[in-house]
């Protein structure tokens, strides 16, 4: 009987755990993130520091070989 009880327990635990998992979170108005990088406008909320030759595309965004040192970006937000 005890052997009964625990594992039925421990099946209501594990069947908990999932559905809480499996539910998504309501969305709310403002979630809080901001979208730094939007593809086609791609580095429009950056500034260029440096002399390095930034592009964005196919979900990467990278600096080209600069002649002197190197550059950084810096969010406009």
């Amino acid at each position: 009987m005890k052997r009964l009880t625990f594992i039925s327990t421990g099946l209501l635990a594990i069947g908990f755990t999932i559905f809480g998992c499996a539910t998504q979170p309501s969305r709310q108005a403002d979630p809080g993130w901001i979208t730094l990088i939007d593809g086609a406008s791609g580095l429009d909320n950056w500034n260029r520091v440096g002399t390095a030759i930034w592009t964005a595309g196919e979900g990467v965004v990278q600096a080209d070989k600069s002649e002197k040192g190197g550059g950084f970006l810096v969010s406009k937000n």
